[in-house]
């Protein structure tokens, strides 16, 4: 999961395209250029089983 801001402040602008990827790196959810609010659902039971079969990605 990445978060990043939208918008301009000051002379700093934010792009934007929060994703989230599922534990194989498939992407689940892409928040675009712009603003909102987004909710997604993340299998921890997925996530358990992904990390016993890959323990590289345990962290």
């Amino acid at each position: 999961m990445g978060v990043n801001r939208t918008g301009i402040d000051g002379r700093i602008i934010y792009g934007g395209n929060s994703i989230v990827y599922d534990p194989l790196g498939m992407g689940m959810l892409n928040g675009g250029l712009e603003p909102g609010i987004f909710t997604i659902e993340i299998n921890l039971d997925k996530v358990k089983k992904t990390r016993i079969k890959n323990p590289i990605i345990r962290t």
